[in-house]
């Protein structure tokens, strides 16, 4: 999906980290789900060892849990299909003062080969700031045998910066443990305490808890909560997990339980949302206005401006004195200048740096840009306050209990007289004016101002534009290949990203990426010459364009107009959706907003007269969707505009949502239609077709059956594709074929066989071509032309039935007898061929040929259906004694039919020779001849048994 790899992905990111743009939903899941830690409230501050952790027997508040809901409940289902599950997972947390400590009971059980590599490693991270790790048990159950695994040595602490490619370092340290000689059937059983808790949080207590796990799935897990009773620590819970809550000695014990869970399965096109009920939300702030008055005494405090900060402000004043203008120097200032790091040890997880020192530093992650920003406006008596986001949760944010740990984003409100700018620091690849660098798609956001009461909507991205695409197709000549120059826009975010993958990949890769994409639609495609690279700053944009050569674009199909389809891909793209008849999940909209995808064919001559113009439109609560269609004499363009209006579709409209996307597909393409036969010749070939048709109806011109009047016609007509030079080869050797034909079935076979050499010229391994110009040769009585020809095209396509039968006629002729029964045989293996009769009666000539009985031969063969068609009853009249009169009747049917007389009296004049009486079978070919059906084999053949005659009486 090479266009949507560039538009922003959000999601889930850790919790404990203020500052994620664009993260792996999956790898963040993973990580957070494989650790099973979380960040903890409070302000005591815990030292460990020398060694950085301590061994100790497990706390003394901590309360045993049975793994079981009672002995006899049976295994769950869902553990049979586990590679490893978790028979327990036990977390217990204990509330003191400011202080925190949480302490987790793990067992392991390796149920295949394939869990073995996950089970045997363990890992947990936490902040050696305010953190110590003490580890209480770690050992493998085999056999109902006990085996200690605590030793120091089993146990590596790492400094292990997982987020440094995003450019953040956070001082976490990663405890990690790979079990030695752990084997299937093995219970794996660990536990280990955490205390301490970030002291930003001022004693408050967040946290978020998963109850399902990515590695396996889980029988039991359950959360002991302790805290004061006069604490009030809000919870939230999943409608699967089960909560009691009891009080004893002032302390409130709260247990969340649940039972026999599935395994976690994560991906990208679920939003974050809908793991909402796997998860246990704890959070002792009242509402989402505490919460905003929490992150102003973070924020604020990094606020007065510093003497860099004033030596900022006053360049700006001296730049400029319009208000816009300058915030968009701040912003400038603040993308460019300040390079994108973060450190958020300890506190600094959540608050900003000091403006000051960040300009000093020239560094700093989003909440350092975003308060060194503010504070430079503010320094302009510019209205300006801090919004935390989620990149996460977006428009759900509302769903989650008010916490300080919901949001992983800050950007900037900037109030401007009625005008409000949502400004992201971090975004150093945006160019363009101000309202072009609006933060879009985070759906819901919380101010950090006194008076803020609630979540405040945000821009959203549905008016965004992602994508345009221009297609130009230029057609210098119908018989080369199409050049395409595909420029390809980029805007907003989308530029932004797209810039950024240049920055750090290379320009081939895109052009790869690129080709490979629209293969999709044009098989084939290569790459015609140099890629260029338009990037604007004046607006939020980067267009690549790349020339491309188009081959096969045309098709032919019909042998009277030319095709070409060409795809509004990018639309395309962006509606793609798994293949899913019905979802567990919602599904998540990548990135909503507006997609253009504009075509232009220009042609090097008139393919049209006038102008048509034509719309369509296909609107929907997800989707509109709009195209415009206009072709002009020398020029057709289509234009399509998507817009992606949701950022999700829920579960219940999933169905009528992909059935209306599918039936949508049609109109993601436009066919370009061009005639075979130039408009300046169209006067020409029409005035030619009326002559014909009066010639035809003063008789001067002699037809027998329609087939020979439409071959007059068609002659016309292939004649002047042929001239107006608009075929390609293979197309050219179609039309001519089609004359060739044309000729055969009007009388003029050795014309015709100038057209099909001339085909097989420019096309050598045609069977299509090879049948028709053996039925030719065999018109021309070259036989040995005819069968040098036929088996040409038998090498290839095996199955033609007429070529079979073409071969047998011949061998016949020439009375090679044995040769045509064994092509007849071959023939009628097909059922459709037994029905038909033709092959039928041809075994039964053969067979008095050779001295068979010819009844008893063509027994097995003869037709089964309840009326048979044409003509069975000749077939009849041979081998059961019918009626001759009959099959006359049935040839002449209610008018002369001269097709099927022709055929009749030629096989009455075979059936007259096998019987002897050359007289009445020479009356019969003389009459099938006189039907002047040219097109037809038995004609043919009836000339030759004619000529017999004359060699035999010469």
């Amino acid at each position: 999906m090479i266009l949507n790899q560039f538009l922003p992905i959000r999601a889930l990111a850790k919790s404990s980290a203020s500052c994620k743009r664009q993260i792996n939903l999956t790898a963040a899941l993973i990580t957070a789900l494989m650790v099973a830690v979380a960040t903890f409230s409070g302000s005591a501050q815990a030292k460990a060892n020398k060694d950085g952790y301590a061994t100790a027997a497990e706390p003394a508040w901590v309360v045993a849990v049975k793994t079981k809901s009672s002995p006899s409940s049976p295994p769950s289902p869902l553990l049979a299909r586990s590679s490893m599950h978790y028979e327990l997972l036990d977390e217990q947390l204990k509330i003191d003062g400011a202080n925190a400590e949480q302490y987790l009971h793990v067992i392991r059980v390796v149920d295949t080969v394939a869990g073995l590599g996950a089970a045997a490693q363990i890992e947990t991270a936490f902040d050696p700031e305010y953190q110590t790790l003490t580890m209480h048990k770690l050992r493998i159950i085999r056999g109902g045998r006990l085996i200690d695994k605590l030793s120091r040595t089993k146990i590596k602490l790492l400094r292990r910066e997982k987020e440094l490619e995003s450019q953040m370092y956070d001082g976490r340290v990663s405890a990690s443990i790979v079990l030695d000689d752990v084997r299937v059937g093995d219970s794996i059983e660990y536990s280990y305490s955490i205390k301490g808790s970030n002291p930003v949080f001022k004693g408050k207590y967040l946290n978020t808890y998963w109850t399902s796990m990515v590695l396996g799935p889980t029988s039991l897990y359950q959360l002991r909560m302790l805290a004061p009773e006069n604490r009030t620590i809000n919870h939230r819970a999943g409608p699967e997990i089960k909560v009691a809550s009891s009080v004893h000695g002032g302390l409130r014990e709260t247990i969340f339980r649940r039972e026999a869970i599935a395994q976690l399965q994560l991906d990208g096109t679920i939003p974050v949302s809908a793991y909402i009920p796997d998860q246990i939300q704890l959070s002792e702030f009242t509402d989402w206005n505490e919460v905003a008055r929490w992150g102003e005494r973070v924020f604020e405090p990094s606020m007065p401006a510093a003497p860099a900060v004033k030596e900022e402000a006053k360049k700006i004043r001296q730049a400029t004195a319009v208000p816009a203008d300058q915030v968009l120097y701040a912003l400038n200032f603040v993308q460019k200048q300040i390079r994108y790091f973060g450190t958020e040890v300890g506190p600094y997880s959540h608050r900003p740096a000091a403006p000051g020192k960040v300009i000093e530093q020239r560094f700093g992650d989003c909440k350092d840009k975003v308060a060194l920003l503010i504070a430079i406006l503010r320094e302009l008596d510019i209205n300006a306050a801090p919004v935390l986001v989620s990149t996460e949760y977006l428009d759900d944010v509302g769903l989650l209990l008010p916490s300080a740990g919901v949001f992983n984003h800050v950007v900037a409100r900037v109030k401007l007289g009625n005008d409000t700018y949502w400004l992201d620091g971090t975004r150093s690849h945006q160019s363009g004016p101000l309202t072009q660098r609006q933060s879009i798609g985070f759906g819901k956001g919380l101010a950090l101002r006194a008076g803020e009461m609630d979540l405040l909507s945000m821009p959203d991205a549905a008016n965004e534009e992602r994508t345009q695409v221009d297609d130009h197709f230029h057609i210098h000549s119908y018989t080369e290949d199409p050049l395409l120059e595909s420029r390809i826009t980029f805007r907003g975010e989308s530029a932004e990203a797209m810039r950024a993958n240049l920055a750090r990949s290379t320009l081939e890769q895109f052009e790869t990426d690129v080709t490979s994409e629209l293969a999709r639609f044009y098989p084939g495609i290569t790459r015609n010459g140099d890629t260029r690279i338009d990037n604007s700053e004046t607006e939020n944009a980067i267009s690549i364009v790349v020339p491309f050569k188009v081959p096969n674009l045309w098709k032919f199909a019909d042998k009277k107009r030319l095709y070409a389809t060409a795809t509004f891909w990018s639309p395309a793209q962006a509606l793609r959706f798994p293949n899913d008849p019905a979802r567990k999940y919602p599904f998540r909209i990548q990135a909503p907003g507006i997609y253009r995808h504009n075509i232009t064919f220009d042609f090097p001559d008139n393919v049209a007269q006038g102008v048509n113009t034509f719309q369509y439109d296909d609107n929907g609560p997800i989707y509109k969707y709009h195209v415009d269609y206009r072709a002009e004499p020398r020029q057709q363009i289509s234009k399509a505009e998507l817009r992606l209006l949701k950022n999700q579709v829920d579960t219940a409209s999933w169905p009528a949502y992909t059935d209306k996307v599918v039936k949508l597909y049609p109109r993601l393409s436009t066919v370009q239609i061009v005639p075979s036969v130039a408009l300046s010749q169209v006067d020409k070939l029409s005035a030619n077709i009326k002559d014909l048709a009066q010639a035809i109806d003063a008789r001067k011109i002699k037809v027998s059956t329609p087939v020979q009047a439409s071959a007059r016609f068609g002659y016309l007509v292939s004649s002047a594709q042929l001239d107006s030079g608009r075929l390609a080869p293979k197309f050219r050797a179609d039309v001519l074929v089609e004359r060739g034909i044309q000729l055969d079935n009007y009388g003029q076979p050795f014309v015709a066989a100038l057209d099909f050499e001339e085909a097989m010229r420019l096309v050598p391994d045609s069977a299509e071509i090879f049948q028709a110009a053996a039925v030719n040769a065999f018109i021309r009585g070259d036989d040995a032309r005819t069968l040098e020809l036929a088996n040409k095209a038998l090498a290839i396509n095996s199955s033609s039935a007429s070529l079979h039968l073409k071969k047998a006629h011949i061998y016949y002729l020439a009375g090679q007898y044995q040769q045509a029964k064994t092509e007849l045989l071959e023939l009628l293996k097909n059922s459709s061929e037994v029905e038909r009769s033709y092959a039928t009666i041809w075994l039964y000539f053969t067979a008095r040929r050779l001295g068979e009985d010819a009844v008893e031969t063509t027994k097995a063969y003869m037709p089964t259906a309840s009326s048979p068609a044409w003509p069975y009853k000749v077939l009849k009249y041979f081998t059961a004694g019918g009626d001759v009169q009959g099959a006359i009747a049935e040839a002449n049917g209610t008018q002369k039919d001269p097709s099927r007389l022709c055929e009749l009296y030629f096989y009455l004049g075979e059936k007259y020779l096998l019987d002897g009486d050359k007289r009445q079978a020479k009356i019969n070919f003389e009459k099938s001849v006189n039907t002047g059906v040219v097109e037809f084999d038995e004609y043919n053949m009836a000339k030759r048994e004619m000529q017999s005659f004359e060699r035999q009486t010469q």
